[in-house]
Order: structure tokens, then sequence, then C-alpha cells
């Protein structure tokens, strides 16, 4: 809504409230928003990541729909376009900091470009003082103060596997 609105004359003052002059330009104030990005930012060298244009997360309220995403990025060779509803992959082959290129095109030909800052690592070496993971599980259900019906729990636990020479 634009606050000069009610003294310009766009909004008329009444007792119920106040109504719009239909004689005069619109008092609201139109504006789009978009936010893309991938839902990860730090990668392993050589490795595919899919990913995938979900349209159940494209929300509108707008006549003009989006026609498809690119990811760019140079260094890397990626550069690759989706529809939505559409996947694909990408990988990285070298290490270090990117910046990749969201850039959203809409069905008006309109487009808007988003910036993520991605952090690419090589992946870790074979470390032989790995640490082994455990689950357990309880075997008595535990019923709470309030909670209907009981229940078992998990939990995990480590052991360093140390060599010795």
């Amino acid at each position: 809504m634009d606050t000069l609105a009610a003294t310009d004359g766009r909004l008329v003052s009444k007792a119920s409230g106040y109504d719009i002059d239909t004689t005069k330009a619109t008092p609201f104030i139109s504006r789009n928003a978009l936010m893309s990005a991938l839902s990860q930012q730090e990668f392993v060298t050589n490795t595919a990541y899919a990913f995938t244009v979900s349209d159940k997360y494209i929300y509108t309220n707008d006549r003009i729909g989006i026609s498809s995403i690119q990811l760019i990025e140079p260094v890397n060779g990626i550069n690759i376009t989706k529809s939505p509803g559409s996947s694909g992959s990408i990988t990285f082959s070298y290490e270090g900091k990117f910046d990749l290129q969201v850039k959203t095109t809409y069905t008006d030909h309109s487009t808007v470009i988003n910036t993520q800052t991605l952090e690419v690592r090589n992946p870790p070496t074979d470390d032989p003082c790995k640490h082994q993971r455990h689950i357990v599980a309880s075997d008595i259900p535990f019923q709470g103060d309030g909670e209907a019906i009981g229940t078992t729990s998990l939990g995990a636990y480590f052991i360093p596997l140390i060599n010795t020479y």
C-alpha cells in the first residue's frame, strides 16, 4: 500500500473505513520476490549431485510462471537448464569457493539471477583412525508425563579405531 494514497486521493475516507477511488491510479505497490538456491552449500569434488526443480516448491500469485531454472558456474563447467518438474545432476571438478548463479526465466521471458556461494572440497583421505558408529536401542518403553504410550529410544556411540605399532 502506498502511504501517500490517503493524502493524494487514491484512498477515500468513509465512516466504514477507506475505499479506493477507481478513477485514479491504484494505491497498491506491486513487488516481486524470488528466492532460488541449491539446498546445500558444501560439496565434494568428482561426486554427482542430483537436483530436482520441483514444481511443488514454486509458489506464485501472479499470472507469470517459471519456465526454467539455469545453474551456471564456469570454473567447473556447469551450465545446465531445467524446467519445473524435471531433474538433472551436477559434478564439481575443482576444489575451492565458487559463486553459482541461479538464473530463473519466467514465461514472459524476463529473468532474475540469484548468486549462491558454494564450497567444494576434495574427499577426505582414507584415515586408519576412522570412527565406527554403533546404534543401540532401548528394550523397555518409557512413558513420560502426558504421553499416551511408551516409546523406545535410539542412541549412537562411536569407538575410535587407533592403530598401535
